[in-house]
């Protein structure tokens, strides 16, 4: 198995030839190894579209007019959902027909919900009880906007 004169010269020096052997090969496997695997996972990046950062924009703050019949809204809840890639949810108390809320640009839908005066949200038809598809708007910047629940 070893050669002749490694084995003459005495037991001390097969173990560490055959070691050297044995590590030289491992070394050349694990290298192959970290290769392969590194090659594997470049070749699953670039086949799933690699990794794209998107930040997300600044907040921004929009004032709602809410009314309905024409008349200002008073003592509800609104609440904004987003719709989009890009936006969040905000949730405010309606006071005087108005509502300050902090969102992220983006796509919403809204609905209110009862707040103080229970009397103020049943006069509201019941389709702004709940998010709907059909009911959305854009928030781009900072500025106002006027939801009618009518």
């Amino acid at each position: 198995m070893f050669p002749k004169n490694l084995v003459e010269r005495g037991c001390d020096a097969v173990p560490l030839i055959f070691l050297n052997h044995t590590l030289s090969h491992r070394c050349r496997i694990s290298s192959m190894f970290v290769k392969y695997c590194t090659l594997l996972g470049l070749v699953f990046l670039v086949g799933c579209g690699g990794v794209t950062v998107v930040p997300k924009p600044d907040f921004v703050d929009v004032t709602f007019s809410v009314t309905a019949g024409g008349k200002p809204v008073n003592d509800v809840s609104l609440t904004l959902l987003s719709v989009g890639e890009q936006g969040g949810q905000a949730q405010g108390s309606v006071s005087q027909g108005k509502v300050k809320l902090t969102v992220i640009p983006g796509t919403y839908t809204y609905f209110v919900a009862e707040g103080k005066n229970p009397a103020a949200f049943n006069a509201i038809p019941a389709k702004f009880h709940a998010g709907a598809m059909d009911r959305t708007f854009d928030v781009k910047e900072a500025g106002s906007i006027e939801l009618k629940l009518d």
